[in-house]
């Protein structure tokens, strides 16, 4: 083997490992963000959640007041109705009363068992409310955190990022000019999936074997692209 065909197949596996580390920071400087917004929406959904919550407890609260006036009211009219049955001048007369008395009693035993049962709903939703702030506490706390982590690498990140690609500017140089709009093509398409090295004679991204004159080219030290998945191809020994 020549010394040019073996620099071209160490350039081309610099080139693509090169590609390779680009993509993994990219894809780590990507995905922070990401995540970042996600515990955002973890928080900004229980928040949601609490004001629900809230709404129902000044709902159930309004409608416990209405009954309680209801109640009141019930009661008032309870009282006037025994001043008529004590004022009562006859059976007839003291029936109707008795029986309407008896019926606002019965009205006024559901008003009760409503008021306590709304009293208890409020109880237990200010009891949720309660869990579910200290829920999206916690929820800020490790949003916070896991923010602080991420800005903390970022830096980093996008150094090695501003390095490699400078190296990839370099190690570009190796590709033919009449080839370099295909290549820069294919890499805007594929990025680091662009290249794909030969072994055992087939290409490694789809698995078909080159053709004996795809072959020889690349022994050559001529550049080839997988007639298959259109990868731009290298030897790797």
């Amino acid at each position: 083997m020549s010394d040019i065909q073996t620099d071209i197949q160490a350039g081309m596996r610099e080139l693509h490992r090169i590609h390779t580390e680009i993509q993994r920071v990219r894809t780590d400087l990507d995905r922070g963000p990401r995540q970042v917004r996600a515990k955002t929406r973890l928080v900004e959904n229980k928040q949601a959640e609490i004001e629900q919550m809230r709404q129902k407890l000044l709902q159930t609260r309004k409608s416990a007041d209405e009954k309680g006036l209801q109640l009141k009211s019930s009661e008032a009219k309870l009282h006037g109705l025994q001043v008529k049955l004590n004022q009562a001048t006859s059976n007839r007369e003291f029936d109707a009363v008795k029986g309407q008395m008896d019926a606002d009693k019965m009205a006024n035993s559901v008003f009760e068992d409503e008021i306590l049962e709304a009293l208890d709903k409020v109880d237990s939703l200010k009891a949720n409310i309660e869990a579910a702030e200290k829920e999206k506490a916690t929820l800020e706390a490790d949003a916070k955190k896991f923010a602080d982590q991420v800005s903390a690498v970022e830096g980093d990140r996008k150094a090695e990022l501003a390095r490699l690609e400078a190296s990839l500017a370099v190690a570009e140089k190796i590709i033919p000019a009449g080839l370099i709009s295909d290549y820069k093509r294919l890499v805007q398409v594929q990025g680091a999936s662009a290249l794909a090295p030969i072994e055992n004679k087939a290409c490694t991204s789809c698995m078909n074997v080159v053709t004996t004159q795809q072959g020889i080219d690349l022994r050559a030290g001529r550049f080839t692209f997988c007639r298959s998945c259109g990868r731009m191809l290298y030897q790797v020994d």
